[in-house]
């Protein structure tokens, strides 16, 4: 176990040497998506209505390429890393090219060989990144009907057979002598930060449901002010989240802008929030592992 857990330290270390070289992935797309994603959708054109056109048109070429700028976003903001697999990117953007969704791309990368390698690979504890997603883990819980009760096999990375032993401490179970044992959010404090992204990712998803993202775009009131108050809240935490009309505190635009998004859109808008909000710590915490590069000189 030992060896396995220096094995362990290892790769951890080696992932946050690579952070460390700069996560500048998602700048590079900045514009891209902002010209794209948010201009279309955020701002009413007052110009003259788009014509139908053929599938060769320019604008669903750039449909086209906006979508596949969204999937690197995507898979970079799940992963801690560019895709360098283009195959696989293009498997996926093909998906995408067909009338895939981004909430199925987004479930399938989540829920993958490759994320679980990732799970397992960074254990935890990672404090502050647990401390962010407990409160905001118990901020969507707040906001739902009747959320599924806790239990002791949520903070565990997903499914191997294996995933008791792999953890570097045992599960915490608070008991009440003489009371039914009770199960707290102290249960996550030891998990990886790439389980606790899947985890909070989940809940927004049930939460979405439940507020009626899928219906009819006029009975999105509720959805529409829960989420502009949302943004506005998670923007107090100062994260760039890859856009400045992300990180715009303004609770108004916000709201009228899901009012109009279109579902996948605004699901990936509350998504993409999660994963860069928790890995803005997972990176601080990891870069603060590495090793000085300028040690004290030993005394002689």
């Amino acid at each position: 176990m030992k060896c396995l857990r220096m094995k362990r330290q290892m790769r951890a270390i080696a992932m946050a040497m690579a952070l460390a070289t700069g996560f500048t992935g998602c700048e590079q797309i900045r514009d891209k998506v902002d010209g794209h994603f948010w201009h279309r959708q955020a701002v009413k054109s007052t110009s003259e209505p788009e014509v139908a056109s053929s599938p060769s048109s320019s604008s669903q070429i750039a449909e086209r390429k906006a979508l596949g700028e969204v999937l690197k976003e995507m898979i970079e903001i799940i992963e801690v890393q560019i895709p360098k697999d283009r195959s696989v990117f293009g498997s996926w953007l093909n998906t995408l090219n067909q009338g895939g969704s981004l909430e199925g791309i987004y479930n399938s990368l989540t829920h993958s060989d490759r994320y679980r390698a990732l799970e397992l690979s960074v254990p935890g504890p990672f404090p502050r990144v647990a401390e962010v997603f407990k409160t905001e883990f118990r901020d969507l819980r707040s906001a739902m009907k009747n959320p599924r009760a806790l239990d002791a096999s949520m903070p565990l990375p997903l499914p191997t057979g294996q995933n008791q032993a792999l953890m570097q401490e045992p599960v915490v179970e608070v008991v009440t002598f003489g009371k039914p044992r009770t199960v707290t959010d102290q249960i996550f404090d030891h998990s990886s930060p790439f389980t606790l992204k899947r985890l909070l990712g989940e809940q927004a998803l049930e939460l979405l449901e439940q507020k009626g993202i899928a219906g009819p775009a006029k009975d999105r009131g509720e959805l529409a002010e829960w989420y502009g108050n949302w943004v506005v809240r998670v923007a107090k935490y100062g994260v760039d989240f890859g856009l400045p009309l992300r990180n715009q505190a303004d609770a108004a635009f916000h709201r009228d802008w899901a009012k109009e998004a279109a579902p996948d859109r605004l699901r990936w808008e509350v998504l993409n929030r999660i994963h860069r909000l928790l890995n803005r710590y997972f990176i601080d915490e990891m870069r603060s592992r590495l090793p000085s590069k300028n040690p004290a000189p030993q005394k002689s």
